[in-house]
């Protein structure tokens, strides 16, 4: 995949974001304009909002600093961490799925909305787990072969798992198979960072090292925001999230302006 492809196809995952974020903004100022019972309940919905806003507006952000800062550099890490911030603006269907539950819509919409909400979660943890691999195992001219068969195999995945229909806190659908898909889900996420690490000792490289710490803050931050319950946890995640993606981002920008 050349350089133009590749910011060709970055140039869409800005497109996703932003489709999703129109819709967001428009279902939010429907929701919040009206008065529902569940404000008076509950801080399920407010805790919502908040992680999802800021989950759709640093995915928003996050890609334009890498357009701007990496768009004539070849970094495969930059650019599976571009897909994973993509990835992060699905969150935002949450709110979607919470306001047509809210209006009696047929259940099988509340379905396809989860199961595309899975879709980018399992994209996302394979987008940072192959932008290690990518940074001293695999050859860069796979990334197209790459990128297809994730989406391939994360579409299959997220449209095959049953799916119950008892709505969490976090406004989705319970998957039938929790217990596999959270181990899926926490040996992606190790691997994830063991990547940077085995590169570090491969090429006996300190920035490598580095690389794994701020991974690894990236990964807590996605994971306590993605099940965050309390406001204070959603906090902790979202600080290690900026703070890993800042330190990462630099990082790799340090490392590339040499080459």
């Amino acid at each position: 995949m050349t350089l133009s492809t590749r910011n060709t196809v970055l140039i869409f995952g800005l497109f996703v974001i932003l489709i999703i974020l129109i819709i967001y903004c428009f279902i939010l100022f429907s929701l919040l304009s009206q008065k529902y019972p569940v404000f008076n309940v509950n801080n399920d919905l407010l805790i919502n909002i908040g992680i999802t806003f800021f989950l759709g507006l640093f995915s928003l952000i996050g890609w334009y600093i890498i357009r701007s800062y990496f768009s004539k550099t070849t970094s495969p890490e930059m650019f599976f961490f571009s897909f994973f911030l993509v990835s992060l603006s699905f969150e935002m269907i949450r709110i979607i799925h919470y306001y047509f539950f809210l209006q009696n819509s047929p259940l099988i919409l509340g379905i396809l909305f989860t199961r595309v909400i899975f879709f980018g979660r399992f994209f996302g943890l394979l987008c940072l787990f192959f932008s290690g691999l990518f940074s001293s195992w695999l050859d860069i001219q796979r990334i197209g072969i790459v990128v297809s068969i994730s989406i391939l195999f994360c579409f299959t995945l997220a449209f095959s798992i049953p799916i119950d229909t008892d709505l969490g806190t976090d406004f989705l659908y319970s998957p039938g198979i929790r217990n596999e898909l959270f181990l899926v889900r926490v040996c992606l996420e190790v691997f994830a960072a063991l990547n940077y690490l085995f590169s570090s000792i491969v090429k006996k490289s300190s920035d490598y090292f580095f690389l794994a710490l701020s991974m690894s803050a990236v990964i807590l931050g996605r994971e306590l925001l993605l099940t965050s319950v309390m406001i204070q946890t959603a906090a902790a995640g979202g600080i290690s999230l900026l703070l890993g993606s800042v330190f990462f981002g630099r990082k790799i920008r340090d490392m590339y302006l040499w080459i």
